[in-house]
């Protein structure tokens, strides 16, 4: 049998080459995927044809600068660091309503959040997008939660306007692609710009995240923040001599701080929530928090008034105040979205329910009478050019005297539905839902001289 020639014989054919393994992986948590299982939100705001490269996080949030920044904002919106620091104000936005936002979940009646990450906030025309009817904008604080990752970040600063600030976080993996963990601690520290203000803030961060299978997420978080701080009741407004108009902020006193250095706020904050994620399929997503929150703050100040040129003198008689302000709430959310195409249209079908129940005790109490007259006379007449800063130390005893004490209960209900259309591949998108709102309130006054009965009311209000 004659052989071809260039053929090669099959008995010395080339052996072949082994290569050391190639191993390939990706990571997702730079490219925004969740593999814990707790990013749904996330992909619902970057989900086609319903939002596209104009709707990213990463433009409407800042959170190297967050705290910075709204320390000073809140500076400039609240009339005293005493109130903003004891979380007095209840008003974020001014304008239209402009609902405040929890890992997406609507909060209402828990007026902070802890463990904030990032915020992000839309306004305008992409708010239809999300499917929410806010004209004021959305405003949604996203908190940190475990990451797939192991990262461990210990992070420190300082500036020349008096503010030091140490931070310690770690995240990682438990068990692998099953249980992954995050804890965080953080020590913040601010000083003036006013006489003897300062600010001490401690925080704690702990969380647990369980991906029972590929469409079902757990997260279970605790989150704790404890704030001392000794602050200024703000600039004094003044008058010309008694009983003529109100002039305004004396300024020459803009860093007076007619609190003293003994006056101080005690603020202890913590939440702990329950989170449950789930996609079983493209089409369909489940949402559902439960969470605890309470607070606890106990202030003393002065009474704040007048500053009469004329005398050089405080208006009337000033006195020490002791405040305590405990307050409760329990929240649980639901939230559905399903995906569907209907009539030439791609929909997506919102459903939501919230319910809240809070409780708000606050009690104010000053001197008796004889230990307010025992004071020095300038303390109880106070010229800001030679302060008195006297003041007895608090026990209810020698506080006796019940300005305030009552009790508030409120029961907060909502149910949504809205459906979003987009037609020609997310070229228009139109909104259209319902709400339903119902809240109720239970108010009563316990002190002996009570000026009116336990009061209760409700009203519930449907809007389109």
């Amino acid at each position: 049998m004659a052989q071809a020639v260039g053929e090669p014989s099959p008995t010395t054919a080339d052996p072949a080459v082994r290569l050391p393994a190639l191993e390939v992986r990706e990571n997702d948590d730079e490219s925004g995927f969740d593999r814990t299982g707790m990013g749904t939100f996330e992909e619902q705001m970057r989900d086609a044809p319903f939002s596209n490269d104009l709707v990213d996080t990463d433009d409407f949030s800042n959170d190297a600068d967050e705290p910075e920044n709204d320390a000073e904002l809140a500076a400039i919106a609240e009339p005293s660091a005493a109130e903003r620091i004891a979380g007095e104000s209840r008003l974020n936005l001014r304008g239209f309503p402009t609902p405040n936002l929890r890992d997406g979940f609507i909060q209402i009646g828990i007026p902070e959040t802890l463990n904030t990450s990032q915020t992000i906030v839309i306004q305008g025309a992409l708010v239809p997008v999300l499917g929410r009817a806010a004209p004021g904008g959305i405003r949604n604080a996203m908190t940190a939660r475990p990451r797939a990752k192991t990262q461990t970040r210990l992070q420190t600063s300082a500036n020349d306007r008096h503010h030091q600030r140490l931070s310690y976080e770690h995240t990682g993996a438990l068990i692998d692609k099953k249980l992954w963990q995050r804890i965080a601690l953080s020590w913040d520290h601010r000083e003036g710009p006013e006489e003897f203000a300062r600010d001490d803030t401690k925080q704690l961060s702990a969380a647990l995240t369980w991906r029972r299978s590929r469409a079902v997420s757990l997260m279970l978080s605790l989150d704790y923040r404890e704030t001392k701080a000794h602050a200024s009741p703000g600039i004094p407004e003044y008058r010309e001599h008694v009983g003529a108009r109100i002039k305004g902020p004396y300024l020459p006193l803009a860093y007076f701080n007619a609190n003293g250095p003994d006056a101080a706020i005690l603020r202890r904050s913590t939440t702990a929530g329950l989170q449950f994620d789930t996609a079983p399929s493209a089409n369909f997503a489940l949402r559902a928090n439960l969470e605890a929150w309470q607070r606890a703050i106990d202030q003393d100040r002065f009474t704040s008034s007048q500053l009469n040129l004329d005398t050089g003198l405080f208006s009337g008689t000033r006195e020490p105040r002791h405040l305590a302000q405990p307050q409760e709430a329990v929240s649980a959310q639901v939230e559905g979205t399903l995906r569907f195409q209907k009539l030439g249209a791609l929909h997506k079908l919102l459903l939501s329910a919230n319910h809240t129940l809070g409780e708000y005790r606050r009690e104010e109490r000053a001197l008796s009478p004889a230990d307010r007259d025992a004071l020095p006379s300038g303390a109880r007449h106070f010229n800001p050019w030679q302060p008195d800063y006297s003041r007895p130390a608090y026990s209810p005893a020698r506080y006796s005297r019940i300005l305030i004490d009552r009790l508030e209960v409120g029961r907060y209900t909502s149910a949504e539905i809205s459906d979003r259309l987009a037609f020609q591949h997310g070229r228009w998108v139109l909104t259209a839902g319902f709400r339903f709102d119902q809240v109720s309130q239970a108010i009563t006054d316990f002190r002996p001289i009570a000026a009116r009965p336990p009061t209760r009311d409700r009203t519930s209000q449907l809007s389109h």
